[in-house]
């Protein structure tokens, strides 16, 4: 009903071989879409012109949103 804590997770990769991604895929899977959601909603509300700080921000952003694409061209270059 509730999830180990990081020692008992680290714990059971170790005992079982298998990484805990794998063991708790379903877990990974939410977490992964939840952090993409998060991502595309952050790289919404950004201006136009980022200084080059927040280009780098945004570009670490836009690989987190859009981690199935090979190359994603950050929202403030697409227009």
């Amino acid at each position: 009903v509730r999830l180990p804590n990081l020692e008992t997770l680290l714990a059971l990769e170790i005992v079982l071989g298998q990484p805990v991604a794998e063991l708790y895929a379903g877990v990974r899977e939410r977490i992964e879409n939840e952090v993409a959601e998060r991502a595309r909603i952050l790289l919404e509300k950004v201006g136009d012109t980022p200084t080059k700080e927040l280009a780098l921000k945004l570009e670490l952003l836009a690989r987190l949103a859009h981690p199935d694409e090979p190359h994603v061209v950050p929202i403030w270059e697409a227009r």
